[in-house]
């Protein structure tokens, strides 16, 4: 008998496709994902530039004293960890229709900025239908708790918010290539210090292959935060209005790499706080660029471990100097994917 001699490459590549093959005959696919990082913000507590705040008739004047005295921006580290599951079931035998859910759990940790700890929990399901002309259409309910740190030695800090949530979605992929689509979604939150309020997004969005290792897209989105009650001091404190483009592009490279750039720029108009008898307006540009590669890449003992660097910079621009705040981070995070 002859046997043939095949290398451990090929044979990892042939159980690979076996894998897919099996996976692909079933209902149920699914995933658990454990990811920690690690950081550095040049700006953690969002100081704003200047350290001053306006008041009403326009005036600028020095911040009153911060949670933790100190009057500049906070340079800090900052770690994360999360689980999370998330899989789809089909519920049709061509695998169109099919429900999606996901379960995660983090934690962010500052080194010495409590406001910035927190633990969140939240827990996601939908349908999505998929048509042979190439239209998909979604919908999804979400909900949301982030527990924070409420007060620090008697001094109060922050309050706890939960999220309730739901969005659909439909897009439409033609030439091939492309996809463009329309998603619609509510966020209603709870905080106990802050009025609760009811947000609207309204997204329109187009993405494409750019080459054969490329793909772009770009969103265009307006949002209505408006608060629950009626009264003067809950709108004043809620109700604002959101116009934001943002644009996303990732790079292919060779030897499973992967570059992601964002680029984002809002402006938000706060409908009752008047500057100077002008409605309050933020203006946020921001930017991230990670760059991602998997373990074995690196060493052949790390495989099955992707790898991040991430850098994010962002700045605000507004007639409310308390709101002119610029920050950068940037983060290592280390992933392990497990199929289920």
């Amino acid at each position: 008998m002859t046997t043939l001699n095949i290398s451990a490459d090929d044979k990892a590549k042939a159980q690979s496709l076996i894998d897919a093959i099996d996976k692909a005959e079933r209902r149920f696919s699914g995933s658990l994902i454990f990811k920690a990082g690690y950081g550095y913000g040049d700006n953690v507590n969002s100081w704003p530039t200047g350290g001053e705040t306006t008041n009403t008739a326009g005036i600028n004047a020095a911040m009153g004293d911060p949670i933790y005295k100190k009057y500049q921006p906070i340079h800090d580290t900052i770690a994360t960890g999360s689980v999370t599951l998330r899989g789809s079931v089909a519920l049709s035998s061509d695998k169109s229709l099919k429900t999606n859910f996901s379960l995660s759990t983090s934690v962010k940790e500052a080194g010495d900025t409590v406001s910035l700890n927190n633990r969140m929990n939240s827990a996601r399901i939908g349908l999505q239908k998929d048509l042979e002309a190439g239209t998909s259409i979604k919908a999804n309910l979400s909900a949301t708790e982030l527990n924070r740190v409420n007060d620090k030695n008697g001094t109060a800090v922050t309050s706890d918010v939960k999220y309730a949530a739901y969005d659909a979605e439909i897009s439409q992929t033609f030439w091939d290539s492309y996809t463009a689509g329309l998603k619609v979604a509510n966020n209603k939150s709870r905080n106990s210090k802050i009025t609760n309020a009811n947000t609207t997004t309204t997204s329109l969005f187009i993405g494409s292959s750019l080459s054969k290792t490329s793909y772009g897209r770009v969103t265009l989105s307006q949002s209505r935060a408006r608060a629950d009650l009626t009264t003067e001091a809950a709108k004043k404190k809620v109700d604002k209005d959101t116009n934001a483009i943002s644009a996303l592009y990732v790079l292919a490279l060779p030897h499973k790499q992967r570059i992601v750039a964002t680029l984002g720029y809002s402006e938000g108009k706060h409908l009752k706080k008047l500057i100077n008898n002008k409605k309050r307006l933020d203006k946020t540009t921001s930017a991230t660029i990670s760059y991602n590669v998997k373990g074995e890449t690196l060493w052949s003992s790390l495989s099955g471990i992707d790898f991040s660097i991430d850098g994010t910079i962002s700045e605000t621009e507004s007639n409310q100097a308390s709101a002119r705040v610029a920050a950068k981070t940037i983060m290592v995070t280390a992933s392990k994917k497990l199929d289920l």
